[in-house]
């Protein structure tokens, strides 16, 4: 089974800060953007919260990514680990 998280930079509004929305199939959170950390972190940061949320985590993945040329999206390709 594999799966693709795609996450999105939110610019900030008058209201808001900056954030990253993380989606996956019909789910999807948003998460407030870092400044303690990089760009490629925040987004793998909301790409791995929304794999938490989904239970993911209890079954074991790893992570491919790339970013578009901007680094504005990113595409997180989890590759569950096949049961032994």
């Amino acid at each position: 089974m594999n799966a693709c998280i795609t996450t999105k930079f939110l610019g900030p509004t008058r209201t808001k800060g900056a954030r990253i929305k993380a989606r996956v199939h019909f789910s999807s959170v948003t998460v407030n953007w870092d400044y303690s950390m990089d760009c490629w972190l925040n987004h793998a940061f909301a790409a791995d919260y929304l794999a938490k949320t989904m239970g993911w985590h209890k079954l074991g993945y790893t992570v491919h990514a790339a970013s578009s040329p901007d680094d504005s999206t990113y595409a997180h390709i989890l590759v569950f680990n096949s049961p032994e």
